[in-house]
């Protein structure tokens, strides 16, 4: 039987799986070795099993080395076994390591364009709500001095916001509009006023330079 057993294939196989992270042992249907990783190269062996031990760790995985045995069957006939160790439960690759740390760092960097992108957002947002809020308050201030005149411009979609704009520069102009009439009645009343006493005055002075004679 240990003469049909191809041991370059073997090797070669061995050996890929070797680095792969799985440590192979072939024995015959004697249970005699026909190829045993740890007797081929113990420190490569044992390397590697540091390697994958520390790469673990670093990961905070915890586990250990298992080894488990499967038959070899060929046309119905056990012609040997192979005991399999390897890091268990699972156990990261050097190339799973690498990608899953730019992996992660890849993410972090998403999350960090995000955040960016969000405190950038909410920054013209509270500009956009807060400059028409300051024109609002400026606009009032200005109409609580008396001056009606004052108007403010539209420049925002925010309905809420437009609702405010607009009732302010309706309040400043109903107050013009008041403001006009008052004058208006000032003036009025005023020639009224002044119409009456000027008639009376004129009468005095003509009674006083002897022009009219007052009656009695």
């Amino acid at each position: 039987m240990t003469k049909t057993w191809n041991k370059e294939y073997i090797h070669a196989v061995g050996m890929y799986s070797l680095y792969d992270g799985y440590i192979l042992k072939i024995l015959d249907h004697n249970n005699q070795v026909i190829w045993d990783a740890e007797n081929h190269d113990m420190t490569l062996c044992s390397q590697i099993m540091s390697d994958i031990i520390a790469r673990m760790e670093k990961a905070k995985k915890s586990g250990d080395f298992d080894s488990h045995t499967f038959e070899l069957v060929q046309s119905g006939q056990k012609t040997g076994s192979v005991i399999i160790s390897y890091y268990g439960p699972y156990f990261y690759s050097e190339s799973d390591f690498r990608f899953i740390n730019a992996l992660n760092t890849f993410l972090i960097c998403i999350g960090l364009a995000a955040f960016a992108v969000s405190i950038i957002t909410g920054l013209l947002l509270a500009r956009r709500i807060t400059r028409p809020v300051s024109r609002a308050a400026e606009a009032a201030k200005r109409i609580s001095k008396g001056d009606y005149a004052v108007r403010i411009k539209n420049e925002t979609n925010t309905r809420e916001l437009e609702d405010l704009i607009s009732a302010i520069n309706h309040l400043s102009a109903a107050l013009e509009d008041q403001e006009k009439l008052r004058q208006q009645l000032t003036a009025d009343v005023a020639h009224e006023l002044r119409t009456p006493l000027t008639s009376v005055g004129s009468h005095l002075e003509a009674m006083i330079e002897g022009i009219w004679e007052p009656t009695t």
